[in-house]
């Protein structure tokens, strides 16, 4: 929802088409299993000997193929824009067509989204020190800012504070850098903007100052001892579910059983489990016993 709320401030202020924008947004991560990141490892594995997993396609199979809310044809009637703009997530080296700019806004709004969480993610569970990101001259420099707008804050307001300038500053900046980049254009369609091959992004400035801190969260926070562990608490669960419905493929609901014929039976099995949220997953995982396994 964030995503949607960041790329349409962007998209607002560029006079892009909202609307498509917003449809992006919504679309661009629903594809995620259960446990995120970890999970799609643990099914891409499951998969090795197939095609693999992946969370951006597996968005497409749900509004394609697996969300049937009309008799006359399966999947959600969303636009070839949209559509095509969630397959540039798939592989954004294989470019058939460049990305709308709507498309590129969604991208940038995503990446300054999980940034910035992350941070307040990590410094609310503890597993990151303020101290230890002040030393990140974008964290700095956002600390500056909020401190000379508001004086001496809570640990949590100034939390929430930091969080929010530090998507503040990277939307400005995107705005900045896209509007100058656009200016030559302003006589010209979607399609010759498209043709151009024009693309968005942040000043050299920041976008070396953003590297600078997803390089130290790779190396202090996703590598984190607790969260390798959770990681592979999930993952492990994952795949005893994932082979338990091999194993006895009849414990699927009807309408994956069916797809098995078509779709083979690991791709059924990973088809059902990625539509999980993490709660109904732990759930039927407590149903199965899985432990006794």
């Amino acid at each position: 929802m964030e995503v949607s709320s960041i790329a349409r401030t962007i998209g607002r202020a560029l006079r892009l088409n909202e609307d498509f924008i917003e449809a992006l947004a919504l679309l661009h991560d629903i594809g995620h299993p259960p446990f995120g990141h970890a999970g799609e490892d643990a099914l891409n594995e499951f998969l090795a000997d197939e095609v693999g997993f992946s969370h951006n396609h597996y968005a497409l199979t749900l509004v394609e193929d697996l969300e049937r809310p009309y008799p006359g044809f399966a999947g959600i009637n969303l636009s070839r824009e949209v559509l095509q703009g969630q397959r540039f997530r798939i592989d954004k080296t294989a470019l058939t067509n460049w990305p709308l700019l709507e498309v590129q806004t969604v991208d940038l709004a995503d990446s300054i989204t999980y940034d910035a969480h992350d941070v307040d993610d990590a410094v609310k569970l503890g597993w990151l020190q303020l101290d230890e990101l002040l030393e990140l001259p974008l964290v700095r420099n956002c600390h500056a800012t909020v401190i000379d707008q508001f004086g001496n804050l809570s640990d949590r307001a100034l939390r929430q504070a930091l969080v929010h300038e530090l998507i503040n500053c990277q939307v400005r900046n995107a705005i900045v850098e896209a509007t100058s980049a656009l200016e030559p254009f302003q006589s010209t369609s979607a399609a010759g903007v498209q043709a151009a091959k024009l693309r968005f992004g942040h000043s050299p400035t920041m976008a070396s100052q953003k590297e600078a801190l997803e390089s130290f969260l790779y190396e202090r926070l996703y590598r984190h001892a607790d969260l390798v562990l959770a990681r592979r608490d999930a993952q492990r669960k994952l795949s005893a579910l994932a082979n338990f419905f091999c194993v006895s493929p009849h414990e699927l609901p009807r309408a994956y059983q069916l797809r098995i014929d078509q779709y083979g039976e690991r791709r059924s099995v990973v088809d059902y489990l990625a539509g999980m949220t993490d709660r109904f997953f732990l759930r039927q995982y407590a149903r199965l016993q899985l432990e006794r396994h």
